[in-house]
């Protein structure tokens, strides 16, 4: 029995738990927050176990979820047969500690996916910082918990760096799988296109960020070429999602009456595929700080859509690297709008230079596929029990 852990479950996710299934020589078991099990397309003969949904609305609920989905996973873990393998990603951060802990007793093998690298994150979204006592005593724990994994899967080169802080510079057992985007549906048309037409898009540039607006997404930069380019009626931007800098960047649109914005909440299914063929150019921001801790998986889903990367990040970042190393769009380092906004209005007067990139996304994304899942699978192997 693999038993995957999971609190906030994602397409590229379900990818990874159906990889498992469809190698079929052991049972698998999925523990993930509840709310998210009516969004699952899971394998037949995955057992779903319904948890403690993530709560993102502030701090408290965030520990909260985190801590109930944690102590879950405990008691699952210590009075199941015994698994031949654990899966767990670093959601949440709590969870590889429970994971850890319980092997020591339980004697099963356990992997580690770091999506996001705490405490590291935290500081960096500036909820920590790095003198606090629980910062340092984090730091203390996680070498004993990456010395205990098997291996540990990272997002990326500059993730595995980061990682390896943990393991006194050991990369040997730090395993690098890109992400990739689930698949995006069939693609429409954009004359065709209900979104398109719904939201008077057709005959315009299109300016996506589709995802979570959160406290650390530059997302000012965006908001304040919009402003720049206020008087260019054949461009529009849509954002798509919520977070907690939502009301902000609201606040500048009404604050200067822009008629080019559109702000939409998080969409799902065909309306996002619409979306998604209704685009141009596909935002993707990444904090300074985060170079090395995150990659945005709305990266890998603008690019198998055919957008051009418009990447507002630090030219170091693992994100700059593949917009830059791919040719598929344009970087442009946080806190300038201005660049921003030139960077739109050249691409909107060179449909050319345009085209080129959102082809070269298209092209580049195949290298980013759900044969990635497999991945994990082939790190796994097939324990016996």
């Amino acid at each position: 029995m693999i038993v995957l852990i999971n609190q906030f479950s994602t397409p590229l996710f379900v990818d990874v738990v159906n990889a498992f299934q469809e190698e079929g020589q052991e049972e698998v078991r999925y523990i993930t927050g509840g709310s998210e099990i009516r969004h699952l397309k899971v394998k037949d003969g995955v057992k779903i176990v319904p948890s403690i949904s993530y709560k993102r609305s502030n701090l408290l609920t965030r520990l909260i979820t985190w801590l109930g989905f944690s102590l879950h996973a405990c008691l699952y873990l210590a009075f199941c047969k015994r698994p031949s393998a654990v899966v767990v990603v670093t959601n949440p951060p709590f969870a590889p500690w429970v994971v850890s802990m319980l092997s020591r007793f339980r004697k099963y093998p356990f992997y580690l996916v770091i999506y996001d690298l705490y405490p590291d994150v935290l500081q960096q979204a500036g909820m920590m910082r790095p003198d606090h006592i629980i910062y340092r005593l984090w730091q203390r724990r996680n070498p004993k918990v990456f010395a205990r994994a098997q291996k540990i899967i990272t997002l990326s080169d500059s993730m595995k760096a980061a990682a390896a802080n943990y393991t006194a510079g050991d990369t040997e057992k730090i395993l690098v799988i890109h992400n990739w985007a689930s698949d995006p549906g069939s693609r429409v048309g954009r004359d065709d296109n209900p979104f398109a037409a719904e939201h008077n898009l057709n005959g315009r540039l299109v300016v996506l960020y589709a995802g979570n607006m959160g406290l650390t997404h530059d997302l000012e930069s965006l908001m304040e070429a919009a402003v720049f380019l206020k008087d260019y009626d054949a461009i529009r931007f849509v954002f798509v999602g919520d977070g907690g800098k939502k009301k902000t960047l609201e606040g500048i649109r009404d604050r200067h009456h822009l008629d080019n914005v559109l702000f939409l909440p998080y969409l799902d299914g065909d309306r996002f595929t619409q979306a998604l063929a209704a685009a141009d150019i596909g935002v993707v921001t990444l904090g300074a700080g985060a170079e090395g801790i995150s990659v945005p998986s709305k990266t890998y889903v603008n690019m198998a859509a055919g957008l051009c990367l418009l990447a507002i990040a630090p030219k170091e970042s693992e994100l700059a690297r593949i917009v830059q190393g791919h040719n598929v769009g344009v970087l442009v380092e946080p806190s300038h709008p201005d660049k921003v906004a030139d960077t739109i209005l050249h691409l909107h007067r060179n449909p050319d230079v345009l085209a080129r990139f959102k082809a070269q996304a298209k092209k580049a994304s195949e290298g980013f596929t759900r044969r990635n899942a497999w991945e994990y699978v082939k790190v796994v192997g097939t324990p016996t029990e």
